[in-house]
């Protein structure tokens, strides 16, 4: 189909005013007359069956999908705002240098143009970081495998959205926004999960001091000068906030280094320990380089899925991006959480692999937020009131909330010269830091 009408170019203010979408204009402004510049004067190259059909297959997603995909697909194409709009989004996503990062909130839900297709819309761009992924990962000399598993975040997204939604097809617009790692060839998954390249120190807590006993291999974490804890050693953002009681101090000298110890289960203590260099290293720089850890929505997570998806991990990037090195494993998430030992099995995939990693930093925020990757409720925020509980995961989670009960995200390492312990509990077996 042509666009005879290509060389108009509507402001973004009018086109969300035609589509019933008023609110959000000026965060959507940005790159606006870009993407109009861009925009081919044919079919959009993401709407065509063809492309539909490919994209849905590489992303593991039923091809019995492409009838309803196709025929929104059509709509869209028709539809000069709509049409336009899908370009953006699509130019926002996929072709944003990192300091224009993708406004994920300002997005309109479409309802009133769409109606109950309206998370199509989202999924059909959402499934356009196919190419994306091969070319960058073409370049990179990335394997088809991890491709397809790299591409598979979208399946996972749509299946919560099918969750929320009775079964329609679509993508919550809060979540698409991360499909900007995948399509830059920063994010890959590798088997179970997904990683991505950062340093310590840019981490969501901030990174800690981590050392290791030259004779012993034991781990010990140390706060950060001026890390905040409240009297049961949780994290504070801010020195200020009423709940702190005290801050960390580090001092590292020629032949000792002094600071406050920190738990492998996450708990900080106001009485500071030293350690002697002469037996201690530095196993963990805050500058280092590690591997940011996500994971995907959809199947277990056991304990040898999590091993083997480090291992993977290590071996990638020594692969693909050999010149920055990395030590560890890192991540921030509420399967990390101090409740879930409280509240689950020990036996359960859940609470081992808690077990198996140093979690040096225990969030004080009281976060329910994160319950909605549980749920996926359909207006994109968690109600205890509301949701639904079918798993067993679920309905021990929701029966804690509804009793008053915190929900909070956890930090973690693991080292990678530890993967041969990995299964023993390694960093638990260590007795409180003293002296040495």
């Amino acid at each position: 189909m042509n666009h005879p009408n290509q060389s108009v170019k509507p402001p973004i203010k009018d086109i969300l005013i035609t589509l019933q979408e008023h609110d959000t204009f000026e965060v959507l402004s940005e790159g606006w007359d870009s993407s109009l510049a861009s925009c081919p004067a044919t079919q959009l190259p993401f709407l065509s069956s063809e492309s539909i059909l490919e994209n849905l297959l590489f992303c593991g997603l039923d091809a019995s999908h492409l009838s309803e995909l196709h025929a929104t697909a059509q709509t869209i194409d028709k539809s000069t705002p709509l049409r336009l709009l899908a370009w953006h989004l699509h130019q926002s996503l996929y072709h944003a240098t990192e300091k224009n990062l993708f406004e994920q909130k300002a997005w309109p839900a479409l309802r009133h143009s769409l109606a109950e297709p309206s998370g199509h819309f989202y999924l059909l761009v959402a499934l356009a970081l196919v190419p994306q992924v091969k070319l960058q990962h073409k370049t990179l000399g990335v394997s088809l495998k991890v491709s397809r598993d790299t591409c598979k975040a979208v399946q996972g997204f749509c299946l919560n959205y099918m969750k929320g939604h009775e079964g329609r097809l679509g993508i919550f617009i809060k979540q698409i926004y991360w499909l900007q790692r995948h399509a830059r060839g920063e994010l890959f998954r590798l088997g179970r999960l997904e990683y991505y390249l950062t340093h310590f120190d840019k981490t969501y807590s901030g990174g800690c001091e981590v050392y290791r006993h030259r004779h012993t291999g034991r781990v010990q974490v140390l706060a950060h000068a001026g890390a905040a804890f409240d009297k049961d050693g949780r994290a504070y953002a801010s020195a200020n906030a009423p709940e702190v009681t005290w801050t960390a101090q580090f001092e590292a000298g020629d032949d000792h280094i002094t600071g406050n110890a920190i738990d492998p289960d996450g708990t900080a203590h106001p009485t500071q320990v030293t350690l002697s260099t002469c037996n201690w290293k530095q196993e963990l720089n805050p500058t280092d380089w590690v591997l940011s850890m996500h994971i995907p929505s959809g199947g277990r997570l056991t304990p040898d899925l999590f091993k083997d998806s480090m291992q993977r991990a290590f071996t990638f990037f020594d692969q693909h991006f050999h010149e920055q090195p990395v030590n560890a494993v890192i991540c921030e998430s509420w399967i990390f959480g101090d409740m879930l030992e409280a509240i689950l099995p020990s036996t359960t995939n859940l609470v081992c692999n808690i077990y198996e990693t140093y979690r040096w930093a225990t969030n004080h925020t009281n976060s329910y937020d994160n319950l909605w990757f549980i749920f996926c409720q359909a207006d994109g925020d968690f109600c205890p009131q509301s949701a639904i509980a079918n798993s067993r995961l679920e309905k021990t989670a929701l029966a804690h909330v509804r009793s008053g009960g915190a929900w909070r995200n956890g930090s973690i390492f693991f080292l990678r010269d530890d993967l041969p312990t990995f299964g023993t509990q390694h960093y638990r077996k260590t007795d409180a830091p003293v002296t040495l």
